[in-house]
């Protein structure tokens, strides 16, 4: 029934985008941006995206250490090999050529005035097809209410993204096919689940705060779960279309060994445009672990650098690189680098806009991942994929 569902659900989507005259929506990563939310019954609203890849990528041969907290492994096709390798660790020496359906999103917005609003985001995919979201992910879904129109303080709650990390959930807008260990080890906080509270001080500075079940797992532990908490403080300036951004974030909480062991960190990152062709990207997050009975505790000090430059309107380039250092072996409960080791990522990429809302994106990628028992290993690889906006 589900699967009779979710075809009925990508028609009807497919029949809109037939009836529907593509067009741009905002996208701060590229001046040509993805398509504009469609307006349907007043106000009910949807927008959706697919995403294509296919790669090649080499382990050398070592025995591999590194698996992010995602269960992903280094590599432009990391997010995709837990399916392919049916959660098994990758063996030295390992190539992998691969086409993949990356995911089919519908993003789905019912408002109700400028009171409240409903949203929910739903991801479709295909294990067999190396997807990283398996059949389906419900990726966002919450309902928010406007408190106060003097600052604009919106009260919400159900699953929602955070403030925190430099790099989108949505790979359309992510510069690169693929994630770094910031993102895919929960280094750089994603998704989570519970109630949080926004105001906007000014045109160019909000305020957000929130209570979740967990921001490196979404999920319940035990019934006398603590929740943990993030406050962020984004500022804005500059036009909108190529707007820079500063967000400084908080974080803590007990996420592991039955809410034993607390955890703090900070994450912090710029995404300046400092001419009209360039963007600077640059991210530093840090997280400590106490361990009480299962480990030592255990730091995570990482950072990223993009580097994005508009050659034209159609073409763009980027230099990435993420590093990573997990000072401890962690614990049963929270690894989020799979071992103590040292992570070097580096990728050369971009993409070009065979249409308003599609583009066709590029990568090659290095990585070193340094242990602290074992031997050095590299993974290098290249990946294209293909990435469109309805």
């Amino acid at each position: 029934m589900l699967a009779v569902a979710a075809m009925r659900i990508v028609a009807l989507c497919c029949l809109l985008t037939l009836l529907a005259t593509p067009a741009f929506a905002k996208d701060v990563d590229t001046p040509p941006s993805a398509s504009k939310v469609k307006h349907m019954r007043g106000d009910f609203s949807m927008n959706g995206f697919i995403n294509l890849a296919a790669g090649w990528q080499r382990f050398s041969r070592d025995p591999v250490t590194a698996q992010a907290q995602d269960g992903s492994f280094p590599g432009p096709l990391g997010e995709f090999l837990p399916n392919v390798q049916r959660n098994t660790i990758p063996s030295p020496g390992q190539d992998n050529l691969l086409f993949a359906v990356q995911l089919l999103e519908l993003d789905i917005k019912k408002t109700f005035g400028d009171i409240a609003s409903l949203r929910a985001d739903l991801q479709f995919g295909r294990a067999a097809s190396a997807s990283p979201v398996g059949a389906f992910n419900l990726e966002h879904a919450f309902a928010e209410v406007r408190l106060s129109k003097k600052y604009n303080v919106q009260l919400r709650l159900g699953r929602f993204g955070h403030q925190a990390g430099m790099e989108p959930y949505q790979p359309y807008y992510n510069d690169t096919i693929s994630w770094s260990i910031l993102w895919r080890g929960s280094i750089a906080l994603g998704v989570s689940t519970g109630v949080g509270l926004s105001a906007d001080f000014s045109d160019n500075f909000s305020f957000y705060f929130s209570a979740v079940n967990g921001l490196i797992r979404d999920q319940i532990t035990n019934f006398a779960h603590i929740p943990s908490f993030i406050a962020s403080g984004v500022l804005t300036w500059g036009p909108e279309i190529q707007q820079s951004t500063l967000v400084l974030s908080a974080f803590g909480g007990f996420e592991a060994n039955n809410n034993d062991d607390p955890f703090v960190g900070y994450d912090a990152f710029i995404q300046w445009w400092f001419t009209k062709d360039w963007q600077l990207g640059l991210e530093s997050t840090y997280q400590y672990h106490w361990t009480s009975a299962t480990g030592p505790s255990t730091q995570y000090i990482a950072g990223l650098l993009n580097m994005h430059w508009d050659v034209t309107k159609r073409l763009y380039l980027v230099l990435k690189y993420a590093f990573c250092w997990q000072t401890n072996a962690g614990n049963n409960f929270l690894n989020l680098t799979g071992a103590e080791q040292k992570t070097h990522e580096m990728s050369l990429g971009g993409a070009y806009y065979v249409a308003e809302s599609a583009k066709v994106k590029f990568e090659w990628r290095s990585d070193i991942i340094d242990p602290k028992v074992g031997n050095v290993q590299n993974v290098n690889g290249a990946a294209v994929g293909f990435a469109y906006a309805f």
